[in-house]
């Protein structure tokens, strides 16, 4: 009878530790994945930001000249 316990007490434990080195994996993964995001992310603002930033300038300039005669 106590062996019985004690034996589902240590499969419930070492299911518990099973999933616990899941979870360690898994949320490195995502760690790396948005690492990668953020980076790829400040390559674009890096590569098209003086372009962006010049496409705007010239649409504010239209939109302000656009009621002028």
């Amino acid at each position: 009878m106590i062996n019985n316990a004690l034996l589902k007490v240590l499969a419930h434990l070492q299911s518990r530790m099973a999933d616990d080195s899941d979870r360690g994996a898994t949320m490195v993964e995502y760690g790396l994945l948005v690492g990668v995001v953020v980076i790829i992310i400040a390559g674009g603002a890096v590569t098209f930001g003086n372009t962006i930033s010049t496409w705007f300038s010239t649409v504010a300039g239209e939109i302000t000249g656009f009621g002028s005669p």
